[in-house]
């Protein structure tokens, strides 16, 4: 059976660990086990893993210590905090963390946050009275949980929560300026540039907003209303090259849902 990715588990609790290993294992994961933040970073240095799920109260190396050294080594993991603690939300954004998993949880509460977890994020900034755009079914039909905001602090609560792998956002359309909300976040979240990010508009690019645009750290931009494939071919420059797309403008008049 084709495995599903790769997971390590740091809970010093041997019970707690059983049932996720033996549950995630069921689902088709590769998982790996240690009882201590130390283990886990030797571990770390000869494997490689995808989701690292963390137990916040634990002997030995500190949580922050972990999270930054982790984060400065291997940033593509992504982590999951588990902890019973009061303030879960505000531990999470001291760490710097994408997802907390609450204890005590279900098995039915662990395979909603992996899904969560492997799920690829799409941040989706634009006004909540926007028509509907072409590209929302096919990008949810390639694997995609599209994530709907229409402000500044929205899109804030959004990054501290759970991480986009991309962002799109859209410019001069129906009154929403995501160039502005993008630019002001970044000032906010220093990961924010790291995050690929697609600008929708329906304005002309000149060569002065072009030399712009790209200065401000803008390097994709899209029509206002993309089919699915164009949007995705753009996704995958955004996330491995730096080219500007030239916009050609579609339209569509059917419903946000």
């Amino acid at each position: 059976m084709r495995r599903k990715g790769s997971i390590l588990i740091v809970e010093d609790d041997t019970d707690t660990a059983g049932f996720m290993e033996k549950f995630l294992k069921g689902e088709g994961y590769d998982v790996h086990v240690v009882h201590s933040r130390d283990r886990a970073a030797l571990l770390l240095e000869q494997i490689k893993v995808d989701v690292i799920f963390l137990d916040y109260w634990m002997k030995g190396m500190t949580a922050s210590l972990f999270t930054s050294s982790l984060k400065k080594n291997h940033p593509e993991i992504r982590i999951v905090l588990m902890t019973a603690a009061h303030g879960s939300q505000a531990i999470a954004r001291v760490l710097d963390i994408d997802h907390i998993l609450n204890k005590p949880f279900t098995e039915i509460d662990l395979l909603a946050c992996m899904k969560a977890v492997v799920m690829k994020q799409l941040m989706f900034i634009h006004d909540a009275s926007d028509p509907k755009y072409a590209f929302v079914d096919g990008i949810v039909r390639s694997g995609y949980h599209i994530w709907s905001v229409s402000n500044e602090e929205e899109a804030a609560n959004g990054l501290l929560a759970l991480k986009p792998h991309i962002i799109v956002a859209s410019w001069g359309i129906y009154g929403l300026d995501g160039h502005s909300v993008i630019s002001n976040l970044r000032q906010r979240f220093e990961f924010l540039g790291a995050i690929p990010t697609v600008l929708l508009t329906n304005r002309s690019l000149h060569d002065d907003t072009i030399r712009r645009l790209w200065l401000d750290g803008f390097r994709h931009i899209v029509s206002s209303n993309p089919d699915a494939d164009t949007l995705l071919r753009t996704i995958r420059r955004a996330q491995g090259t730096t080219a500007i797309l030239r916009i050609q403008r579609h339209t569509d008049s059917s419903v946000v849902a």
